[in-house]
């Protein structure tokens, strides 16, 4: 790397041999010539007060980066040197003949500088403070501003000219090159800072900011306001020292030799994997000193400076001892270590230990454990005011005495609890021992009594639970694969805790001070502050990871312990840390969102720094996009979440998602505004600033989103056209249907009329007739016979005035004028009767029904079949000279349709229209014509009568009237 910058957004550039780099903290974005950069280097960075990076090259070449474009400008000669930005927003930098350039424009030019001091300019620096130019003029400082130049050093030997938070520090060396002293200009005065050579390094002055240097291939740190150096690390690659203004923040960020360094500075320290292996467990002896327990490695000893190995054989042949007295056989393997090693009361220290625990007091060791064959010590923990040591084991717990013989007690119940292996155990403040695993057991020594929690009962909310651990304030914490819990008295349970805000399954619990608790799940640490939450419910989360500081991946279980002085030890998969919470800013550092690019079917756009200051318009036919998106801070977890939304059209913000990818499809037509926010993880407490862009799509109406809703409302307007429409036609129809309903009811009527009209006409011809027989009676002397006569026929009138008052009616459908088929046949027996007393033995007559058919239930036309029977009497039998027969019959086909025959012997038609012609009648029969003309109305009314006249084969007629329906 050959030169960095930490941009007002938080990212980090870097000038590389071979083009710029972009760092978010986490991945690097390269660019080149294939990106619209040049191919080469660069050698400087800055950043203006638009937040546009400006870049110089190795070659002279100058550009300005706005997140999407490179724009390259034309200069007179080549540019070389550092890049500044003065008050005004200008962009300066020297070229290869020693003079002060300027971007104007699209180019650059030279700045006029009156009076100024002979001599070759090497370099040029802007102090903001005091809005005044730096020139090193040969081994001269000078101070510009508005043609008034001041001298602020002359030395010998002058270097390493460079801007720090608003100070500007320049070393200046000794004859020799070997010592140095580093100072440093405040805008007024000028006072040495450091001085180093080979007689030591001496701090001359605190300063507000760390400072970095290297001397004698070592790299040392000032911390801020401190006369203190720190050794940092040995041969440091550093290229320069311009790295060093950078925003304050845990890490400092390094430009070397071998890539970007980072420098942590938030109370994170860490000792190698080469350094300590694999620790388990860390605990502290009354010295200061720490014991590290590597599990399959050998005891490590640390007195704050040096770290040693323990010789196995010091504990090995103490384990071997007991193991001997309990006639076991002796072990090689001592190094199995497991959690939460302790320093009791008395000073002594206790490992716990797949033999059980070893523990040392006044440097001897021992190894107390059961006599059990499988006595392992998972985890222990301190019982002070019964002198004993607690621990976890396998189906089982057990107590050690603190003091000799070291008896052992074993503890054990019927809870599913003590059927595997018990994770850890943890002594309340009221000297109950907690013991967990497959769910929670309380117990009470005093007693004996044991108290379950388990998902059985209702009283935890998960299944297995590894941790434990009691507060200050005396409160139990539980942890598990699905959170982290706490412990509620009144309700004799546990209870979630912020669920979901921890992603991943909950390490150990640590108090770190009064208002903080030190939580750890599989990724990251996250710092709560206690007391705002237990007094206003608010939550407050500082996230460490590999990205603010702290270097461990998986933090270990149980994996914490906090030494006498504060200091909280930290194991992990990869790398033990510690970790001094006084000199973390435990203040939340809200992360910030940027939108990246634009990702489109077939091409890819990079979104400028300022979006909100230009809409970016997409290709025609493109609705479809996808954004990339970036969080960038301090309070990061291993996985950041996003949430969106899209102005117009969702004013709620969607779900959180670790995709950086967020993909909008079927935009309509127009100009679009998404929102995009981030968060560290699960916490909700962390969430950013958004970020904005707004885009515009154009695409055929068909593709647009906004078409389907269109079409549909289009069609449904269309459809309740046509539904309308077709409503009107078929009122339309209905009232024409109304209006012929009404012309046929009428035609009806005047058919009724006209059929009341036939009858009246046909029904005084009949009348006639009989009174025509009873004159006949009376005329011949038979008084009796002419009562009868007169008395059938008030009989017959009266029906025939009812089957008229029937059939007068012009209401009701037509069918309601019929009279049954057995009042039919009676007014014909009448009929009949009355000619048989007027010509007496000459007429005879045969009237049958068929069987299967009722009377009653047939219903008929009134006097439709008294023309044929009176035809076939008058025109028929009385034309013979002997007497003839008369056979009337009914017959039913189905349930609708009947036949009736008039069958007679008589002359038959033809001899009996011969006689009509040749005879003198005082009348002429219309009965059969008045039949047909009301038979033809009937038919057009809905009835099926068919008549149907036949010659008899052995002399005489036969009429066939079938009545049925349409």
């Amino acid at each position: 790397m050959l030169c960095l910058l930490k941009d007002g957004r938080g990212y980090v550039w870097c000038g590389t041999w071979l083009g710029l780099s972009r760092f978010n903290g986490e991945t690097f974005e390269n660019y080149t010539a294939r990106e619209g950069l040049w191919q080469g280097s660069i050698n400087s960075i800055c950043e203006d007060a638009q937040g546009y990076i400006w870049l110089l090259g190795g070659n002279g070449q100058l550009a300005r980066f706005d997140g999407k474009t490179f724009k390259k400008y034309k200069a007179p000669n080549r540019l070389t040197g550092s890049l500044l930005v003065d008050k005004a927003n200008h962009v300066q930098v020297l070229d290869d003949q020693h003079r002060l350039m300027q971007v104007s424009g699209d180019t650059v030019l030279p700045i006029n500088l009156p009076h100024q001091p002979p001599g070759i300019v090497h370099n040029v620096l802007y102090h903001h403070a005091s809005k005044r130019h730096v020139f090193q003029i040969d081994n001269h400082l000078y101070s510009y501003q508005l043609g008034s130049w001041q001298l602020i050093y002359q030395g010998k030997h002058l270097s390493d000219l460079v801007s720090i938070h608003q100070s500007i520090l320049f070393k200046e060396a000794d004859e020799t090159g070997k010592a140095a002293t580093i100072f440093v200009w405040d805008g007024n005065s000028t006072s040495p800072f450091l001085r180093y050579g080979p007689a030591g390094i001496s701090v001359l002055k605190t300063q507000p900011y760390d400072f970095i240097f290297s001397h004698n291939s070592q790299l040392y740190r000032i911390p801020a306001r401190s006369l203190r150096f720190d050794w940092v690390c040995a041969d440091p690659p550093l290229v320069t020292k311009a790295f060093l203004d950078q925003p304050a923040s845990a890490l400092l960020w390094l430009p070397t030799e071998k890539g970007l360094w980072g420098l942590v500075r938030n109370g994170f320290k860490a000792f190698s994997p080469e350094q300590v292996p694999y620790v388990w467990s860390v605990v502290e002896d009354r010295k200061g000193g720490y014991f590290f327990m590597n599990f399959h490695h050998s005891l490590q000893y640390f007195d704050g400076k040096k770290l040693t190995t323990v010789p196995v054989s010091t504990y090995r042949d103490a384990a071997n001892k007991l193991l001997n007295r309990l006639k076991l056989p002796p072990t090689t393997n001592v190094n199995d270590w497991y959690f939460r090693a302790l320093r009791d009361h008395h000073g002594t220290l206790w490992l716990p230990n797949v033999l059980g625990v070893l523990h040392n007091a006044n440097n001897q060791w021992n190894l107390t454990r059961p006599a059990t064959q499988d006595p392992i010590a998972f985890a222990i923990a301190e019982d002070p005011r019964r002198n004993k040591i607690v621990c976890a084991s396998n189906g089982f717990g057990y107590t050690i005495a603190n003091q000799p013989p070291f008896q052992t007690k074993l503890i054990t119940g019927k809870d599913p609890l003590f059927d595997h292996l018990l994770l850890c155990i943890a002594v309340a403040p009221d000297s109950r021992y907690w013991f967990s695993g497959l769910g929670v057991v309380c117990y009470d020594p005093d007693t004996g009594q044991f108290r379950s929690y388990n998902q059985q009962n209702g009283k935890l909310p998960t299944r297995i639970i590894q941790m434990l651990y009691f507060d200050w304030a005396g409160t139990l914490w539980a942890g598990g694969r699905e959170g982290l819990y706490r412990f509620n008295r009144q309700c004799d349970c546990f209870e979630p805790f912020l669920p979901k805000q921890f992603p991943g399954l909950i390490q150990f619990v640590e108090q770190i001070d009064r208002n903080h608790l030190l939580i750890s799940d599989a990724y990251s640490l996250y710092i709560l502050d206690l007391t705002a939450y237990n007094q206003t419910n608010t939550v407050q989360i500082r996230c460490f990871n590999h990205h603010n500081g702290f270097m461990g991946l998986e933090p270990g279980q149980l994996g914490s312990y906090r030494d006498s002085k504060g200091t909280i030890w930290i194991t992990s998969g990869s790398v033990l840390s510690r970790f001094d919470p006084r000199q973390v800013n435990l203040h939340q550092t809200p992360l910030r969102t940027f939108i990246t690019k634009l990702h489109l079917k077939d091409s890819t756009f990079r979104v400028p720094f300022r979006p909100d200051t230009a809409i970016i318009k997409l290709p025609f036919g493109q609705n479809e996009v996808s954004l990339a998106v970036e969080a960038v801070g301090e309070d990061k977890p291993f996985r950041s979440q996003f949430s969106y939304r899209l102005e117009g059209v969702n004013s709620s913000w969607s779900r959180w998602q670790e995709s950086n990818q967020i993909t909008l499809t079927n935009l309509p037509n127009g100009v679009h505004t998404v929102q995009v926010r981030s968060r560290a993880g699960t916490l909700s407490s962390t969430e950013s600033s958004s970020a904005t862009i707004q885009f515009q799509t154009s695409v055929f109406f068909w593709r647009s989103p906004g078409f389907y809703a269109y079409a549909f409302w289009i069609g449904l307007v269309l459809l309740l056209t046509l539904l309308y429409a077709w409503w009107r036609q078929y009122k339309q129809q209905e009232q024409n249907l109304r209006q012929q309903q009404q012309l046929n009811q009428q035609e009806n009527k005047v058919r009724y009329l006209q059929i009341q009209t036939i009858q009246a006409q046909m029904n005084p011809h009949f009348t006639f007739n009989v009174l025509g027989t009873i004159q006949h009676l009376i005329a011949n002397n038979e008084p009796q016979q002419a009562s009868a006569s007169l008395l059938k026929l008030s009989h017959l009138i009266r029906n025939y005035l009812e089957a008229s008052l029937l059939s007068d009616s012009p209401n009701g459908s037509l069918f309601a004028h019929e009279i049954s088929l057995a009042k039919e046949v009676e007014l014909l027996r009448m009929y009949i009767e009355f000619e048989q007393l007027q010509y007496g033995n000459l007429i005879q007559y045969d009237l049958t029904i068929d069987g299967k058919l009722n009377p009653e239930n047939y219903r008929v036309p009134p006097l439709l079949l008294q023309p044929y029977v009176e035809n076939a009497i008058k025109h028929g039998l009385l034309y013979k000279e002997e007497p003839g027969h008369l056979w009337i019959r009914f017959i039913s086909i189905d349930d609708d349709a009947l036949i009736c025959t008039i069958e007679d012997d008589g002359v038959g038609r033809e001899q009996a229209g011969e006689i009509q012609r040749t005879s003198f009648k005082k009348y002429k029969s219309r009965g059969t014509e008045l039949i047909k003309r009301r038979v033809d109305i009937l038919n057009q009314m809905g009835y099926a009568i068919r008549i149907q006249t036949n010659d008899r084969l052995a002399g005489g007629t036969v009429v066939t009237v079938q009545i049925g329906y349409q």
